[in-house]
């Protein structure tokens, strides 16, 4: 009995060892075949430099990611030690992983390899380094892009817990970016005081810098005084966080963009009269300082952008008041406090004889009047962009006039009215140049307009706008004759805009010129309701491409 047992078992253990072995044949059957469909497949089959540049695609950081913000950080091979090419994109590291093909385009394309962002982390800074000078190396001799950023971000897209100590900044991850100093061509990078010695060795070598973001240290003493970029021939953008124009040297009458925070007027001011070759300008004021007694005026002849953001209108009054800038285009104002912010505008706009070729204007602030408001807007026919934010209800509103005159048969009977009212009408002191002359359309290059505020129109002129500015862009004549437009009841001036029984029809005069308003933003405590009609004549400008918003304004 027990030899019989023995000889069935040695029977059933050879027949598990022959089906093993015909598991282990079988699964490497599956994996060959597995292997050749996979080679048939289009994605695995494409060319190299095909694959290399879905790679590169992939790789891209994503500017938006649908309000996502830090889940980015969560995605799959967006990071490996803190380290990503930027937010929602997959590292070459990554793609790397996926078969040895891949690995092999990954590693010998080097635009993959020459942008990188550096979540520092003091707890892995010595393997960020390592990790870092390899992925560095494969970049070869392109250009790089390199944002350090103080904080620690681990895999699963989770802060680090780790804070930097007043003494325990690492300086791996500097040392070895300044051995590839040369290759820098936009670097955004805070600067904790222990980097000192390490940034001392990059003054001669900045050759290819072109874009520079420098910020404090929030985790660790800042380095006070930033010298190692005054020596850099291509620099040209300038964006400083946390730091003051007296804390940093750089070669200032070279620079074409600046951003700043955390400077005073009089520093602002020094700023633009060491930069003659300045293009872009955008201030915000973080620090009061000292308002300068009696700035001597400065004429900067190549300023086209001009922004600033400030808390109050002494120091909007003390900036702009020393400035011309006759070769403006774009002016955004910010104002914190309810005070009037426009005739500041309007006063540099004559004195810097640039209203005809300003583009855009962005003003937030408390709403002027009305009336002020059209007097200034009638002396910029070349406005293209046109953007009012009160943050506030108070102030001025718009009404019936001002959507008249945004409609072309409008605006020319109102500038011819205010030709024959001209003599006995007072000025507001908006205006900047002189009455318009006659027949000229109000505002007609306009393709965007965004509005925050009171309004009174009724829904019937605000479609008649949106209709007529939609449907006759860049055609048709300009009615020179007075008796070729449709005559409206006898009525005065100052009632025509708010009469709704006489609406001409926009066909009846089509401006020469006319862009399309093809960008509409209403933010205000008013509901929109139209009738149905006007719904139907709405939805279709939607449809054609009409950009259109209304926002209910619930605060």
């Amino acid at each position: 009995m027990i030899h019989r047992r023995r000889a069935e078992l040695a029977i059933i253990d050879a027949e598990i060892s022959r089906v093993e072995d015909n598991i282990v044949l079988l699964v490497r059957q599956r994996a060959h075949l597995k292997r050749r469909r996979n080679t048939l497949s289009p994605a695995v089959s494409l060319p190299p430099e095909v694959l290399s540049r879905i790679f590169e695609f992939a790789s891209s950081p994503k500017s938006d990611l649908g309000g996502l913000g830090q889940i980015g950080h969560c995605i799959p091979g967006t990071t490996n030690l803190g380290i990503s090419t930027g937010l929602g994109a997959v590292t070459p590291l990554f793609l790397s992983t996926v078969c040895a093909a891949w690995r092999k385009i990954a590693f010998a394309s080097s635009q993959l390899w020459n942008s990188v962002t550096i979540h520092l982390d003091e707890r892995h800074a010595a393997h960020q380094a390592a990790l870092l000078e390899d992925w560095l190396k494969r970049s070869r001799r392109r250009p790089l892009w390199i944002n350090v950023q103080e904080g620690g971000v681990t895999e699963d897209g989770e802060d680090g817990e780790d804070s930097w100590g007043v003494e325990s900044t690492s300086t791996c991850v500097i040392d070895v970016l300044v051995l590839y100093s040369s290759q820098w061509q936009s670097v955004d990078i805070f600067l904790p005081s222990s980097w000192k010695p390490s940034l001392s060795r990059i003054r001669h070598t900045l050759s290819n810098l072109y874009s520079l973001t420098l910020r404090v240290a929030e985790g660790s003493p800042s380095l006070s005084r930033v010298d190692a970029f005054a020596l850099a021939p291509r620099l040209r953008d300038v964006t400083l966080v946390g730091y003051s124009f007296s804390d940093i040297t750089l070669p200032w009458s070279q620079l074409e963009r600046i951003e700043g925070e955390y400077m005073n007027v009089a520093e602002s001011l020094e700023m633009l009269r060491l930069c003659p070759s300045l293009l872009r300008y955008q201030f915000t004021q973080q620090c009061k300082g000292v308002l300068p007694f009696a700035s001597n005026a400065i004429i900067h002849e190549r300023l086209e952008y001009f922004e600033l953001i400030l808390d109050s209108e002494i120091e909007l009054r003390a900036l702009l008041g020393a400035l011309t800038l006759p070769n403006l285009k774009e002016l955004v104002l910010s104002l914190s406090e309810e005070q009037p912010i426009l005739p500041h505008v309007v006063s540099l706009l004559r004195r810097s004889g640039c209203a005809t070729s300003l583009r855009r204007l962005h003003l937030v602030g408390l709403m002027p009047e009305e009336e002020h408001l059209i007097d200034c807007l009638w002396q910029l026919p070349s406005l293209e962009a046109l953007l009012l934010i009160n943050p506030v209800m108070t102030g001025g509103k718009l009404t019936e006039r001002f959507m008249g005159l945004m409609t072309p048969h409008w605006a020319g009977r109102e500038a011819q009215e205010m030709d024959s009212d001209s003599g006995g009408t007072e000025s507001s002191g908006m205006e900047i140049e002189g009455d318009p002359p006659r027949n000229r359309l109000f505002l007609p290059c306009l393709t965007r307009f965004e509005y925050r505020g009171s309004v009174t129109f009724s829904n019937r002129s605000l479609v008649n706008m949106l209709e007529s500015r939609w449907q006759h862009f860049g055609s048709g004549r300009i009615l020179e004759d007075a008796d070729e437009y449709p005559t409206p009841p006898p009525t005065s001036r100052a009632s025509i805009f708010t009469r709704a029984s006489w609406i001409p029809r926009f066909e009846e005069r089509v401006p020469e010129t006319l862009a399309r308003l093809s960008s509409v933003i209403f933010t205000t405590e008013r509901l929109f309701r139209f009738i149905e009609t006007d719904e139907m004549i709405v939805q279709h400008l939607i449809q054609d491409g009409l950009h259109l918003e209304f926002i209910r304004d619930m605060s």
